[in-house]
Order: structure tokens, then C-alpha cells, then sequence
């Protein structure tokens, strides 16, 4: 069998069991560890499937992230600004919040850019480059610039976070799993999110329907630690009995 044709069995078979190890691909197929690495390496620059520890994952099932911050923001916009509203009801009854720079949030800190007795501490960058002028008050981390994510990382990023304890935390994700957790894609992003989750009292993910029962790259959090879940449409009842049990505020 030529290496093209056992590499699309391979592929329609970790489309179809979403996740594979090394090992049973090599089992399969009575071939080497070092040559299945190598098919996955093929599959991966493909785009089909995501290598990871001791095996591969289909890239339906699974966010990379890595698209820039202009073309998420076109990405599911209604959804986005029905979330915005949402989250801009949980935000107004507070007086310090932390957010992160992804497009969902940034919809929500413009819904509630009349509010002046607001403190907004953000890595986002591009909350400041005049597109709308918010009353509230407005902390820049700055650090390290990422230009696909239009946002401040790093080192200088974090300690500037870590000044601050606020009283509630606006965060994004790239997907939800009900046994993992709160998931994300970029290690630089995900590290910053994490801490802004220990500076503040309350956390709340703002996260569409298509996050839902997905996995992603990093673990950003336990469900334990969540107060709110914002997002466009009611999830599974699997979802909303998790929510009920954990205590968490499901809000559609």
C-alpha cells in the first residue's frame, strides 16, 4: 500500500473515532511508531488532524484558534451581540471587571460603554483605537504585542494584571466540555485568562453555541470555579442539569 493511500485510511478513521493513539494506528496498519508519526505529521500539515501526546485528534472536534482577531469578529456576529447584551446585564450590578481580548468580549465592554462608575482592566488593544469611547474607567495592560490577537501578553502583561482584584472576570474560549472544562488554544492567551481568573471574585465565560461538547489544545479551568455561562441559545439539557448542579448561572 503507497504511503498517500494508507494516510487517507488514517484519516477517515480518526475522523470517525475522533481521537487515535500512535500505538492502535500502528497495531492497524503493522507498521512503525516513527512511520505513523510521520503520516500524522503528513495529515497535520494538511490540516486534517491536530498531533497531540501519544496520538491525534480530528480538527472537526477540536479549536485552534490562530485566526486573527478581524476575521473572528465577522465570525458569528449575532450571535455575538445577543451574548453582548447578556453579559452587559451581569457586568452593570459591578463596579471592578477584568476582560480579555477576544471579540465576544469586546462586544460586551462596547454594550456597557455608557457605564461610569465601571473599572475595565484589559490586555485588548483593540478597545483603545477609537472605534467608540467608553465612560468607564480604562486600564491597558500592555506587555508583549500579539498582532493576530490585537492584545498585550507576557510577562509585563501579568504583573500588571496581578495588581488588580476585581470583582468579576469576562472571559471567551474556544470550547466547553462538560469533563474537561473550560478550554482554550493559544498558550500565551490562555496563561493570561488564567490569571485574570484568580484576580477576580467572579468569573464569567461568554462562549456561542458552537463551544459546546467541543475540546480544545489547554485547559484553562474547572466548571467548580465558574459563576456564569452567557451564551446565544439554551445548550443540551446535559448542559443545563450540569449548570443546576454546580450552581452556575446559565444565561440564554
Amino acid at each position: 500500500m503507497k504511503a498517500s493511500e494508507r494516510q487517507e485510511q488514517m484519516k477517515q478513521l480518526i475522523h470517525s473515532a475522533n481521537r487515535v493513539s500512535v500505538a492502535e494506528l500502528s497495531e492497524q496498519w503493522g507498521i512503525t511508531e516513527e512511520t505513523v508519526r510521520r503520516d500524522l505529521d503528513k495529515l497535520e500539515s494538511q490540516g486534517s488532524i491536530t498531533r497531540v501526546h501519544g496520538g491525534a485528534i480530528w480538527n472537526g472536534s477540536i479549536d485552534m484558534g490562530g485566526v486573527h482577531f478581524l476575521r473572528r469578529q465577522l465570525s458569528n456576529a449575532k450571535e455575538k451581540g445577543r451574548i453582548a447584551l447578556k453579559a452587559a446585564e451581569v457586568i452593570r450590578s459591578r463596579e471592578t471587571i477584568i476582560a480579555d481580548a477576544s471579540s465576544t468580549v469586546l462586544e460586551a465592554l462596547k454594550a456597557v460603554s455608557d457605564d461610569s462608575r465601571l473599572t475595565v482592566v484589559t490586555n485588548s488593544s483593540k478597545i483603545c483605537d477609537g472605534s467608540f469611547e467608553p465612560s468607564y474607567n480604562l486600564i491597558c495592560t500592555g506587555g508583549t504585542y500579539n498582532w493576530k490577537s490585537l492584545s498585550f501578553q507576557g510577562e509585563s502583561a501579568i504583573q500588571t494584571i496581578r495588581k488588580y482584584h476585581v470583582d468579576l472576570a469576562i472571559l471567551s474560549c474556544k470550547a466547553l466540555d462538560i469533563s474537561r472544562g473550560v478550554m482554550d488554544s493559544y498558550e500565551s492567551e490562555a496563561v493570561v485568562k488564567c490569571v485574570m481568573e484568580a484576580q477576580a471574585n467572579e468569573v464569567a465565560i461568554l462562549a456561542d453555541h458552537t463551544k459546546f461538547d467541543k475540546v480544545a489544545l489547554l485547559k484553562l479551568m474547572g466548571l467548580d470555579g465558574i459563576s456564569y455561562i452567557i451564551t446565544d441559545q439554551k445548550p443540551s439539557n446535559s448542559w443545563v442539569s450540569l449548570c443546576v448542579d454546580k450552581k452556575i448561572d446559565l444565561i440564554y
